[in-house]
This record gives C-alpha cells, sequence and structure tokens, in this order.
C-alpha cells in the first residue's frame, strides 16, 4: 500500500519554474504579513499580466448586487516567474487592475468576458 496517491498525469513530467519566466502568480495579503497565493496570470509584455476578471473581481451571480468585492490594486502583489513565497526581486507593486466592461454584468452568461489585465 502506498501512502502517496498515483499522479492523475501520465506520461508527463515535473516542470521546473524556471521553464516557464512568464508564470505569474497573484498573491493577496489575508491578514497576515506575508502574500498568499491566489490565482495565476501569464505575463504579456514586460509590464501587463493577463488574467482572469475572476481573480480581480470577486462575483456572485445569485447575490442582490452585481459587485460584490472588487479588488484594489494596493491588495494585491504580483511573483513573476517563481513559485517561492518570500518576497525576493520577483514580486511587485501592481499600479492598476482593468478588467473587461462585460464581466459580471446583468443579463451577462455567468463568467463570459472572464478577463483582465494588471499592470
Amino acid at each position: 500500500v502506498s501512502a502517496k496517491p498515483p499522479s492523475k498525469i501520465v506520461e508527463g513530467d515535473d516542470a521546473v519554474i524556471e521553464e516557464f519566466p512568464s508564470l505569474v502568480s497573484i498573491r493577496q495579503q489575508l491578514g497576515k504579513p506575508e502574500y498568499e497565493h491566489y490565482c495565476g496570470g501569464t505575463l504579456i509584455s514586460n509590464k501587463h499580466i493577463l488574467t482572469a476578471a475572476h481573480c480581480v473581481l470577486e462575483f456572485f451571480p445569485f447575490s442582490e448586487t452585481d459587485i460584490d468585492y472588487e479588488y484594489t490594486p494596493s491588495m494585491i502583489q504580483v511573483y513573476i516567474g517563481t513559485n517561492s513565497s518570500v518576497k525576493d526581486e520577483n514580486a511587485y507593486t501592481v499600479a492598476k487592475i482593468q478588467r473587461h466592461e462585460l464581466y459580471a454584468k446583468q443579463g451577462s452568461p455567468l463568467y463570459a468576458y472572464d478577463i483582465a489585465v494588471i499592470t
């Protein structure tokens, strides 16, 4: 009997973070000194990160309001090309969050336009 569950990936290889320098960890501070990963993104230029709108706006479609909780730039940090939890030279503050204007609008299909850019 093995204590380790079998992998769900067949014929795959373990990846090392250095192979994916455009990988972005989006992190928030949850009442602790360190930031914790909660969403991912992809670096698409030297200043822009492509992510999902639901990563920057928590939308609860069955609640009484259209928008329940929108993240501001000061609430998150982005870590580029690293899986380290220690703040280092790969950690950046956020200047701007821009999501698709039709995301989470009344009448839009659930999760339609689920795209955002972080600068």
